[in-house]
């Protein structure tokens, strides 16, 4: 059972460390989540999923790369349309980035 959402976020590369936490985090504080990554990511994504569905939140998943205008556009306007608005983003960054 779903209780009312707080919010819905977009999660970018969701499936490391840094982003998985925060996706479980948001869940656990009641927002429903988007994850997203590149088709790489997209069975541990799937599993992530699971873990949010337990938690009662709605969660989708959009493989895509977010270096690419169309992706970011698509993952954008299928959040909106499959959950119905957009309140957070987060964009974990690995720390060997600079």
């Amino acid at each position: 059972m779903t209780s009312e959402s707080k919010g819905v976020a977009i999660v970018t590369g969701s499936a490391g460390g840094l982003g998985r936490a925060i996706v479980l985090r948001l869940a656990e504080d009641g927002y429903d989540i988007s994850l997203n990554g590149t088709s790489r990511s997209q069975s541990e994504m799937e599993l992530l999923a699971e873990d949010v569905r337990r938690k009662g939140r709605k969660v989708i998943v959009v493989v895509g790369d977010v270096t690419v205008e169309n992706d970011v556009k698509n993952l954008v306007d299928t959040t909106v349309e499959k959950l119905g608005g957009l309140d957070v983003v987060s964009t974990p960054k690995p720390l060997n980035e600079k």
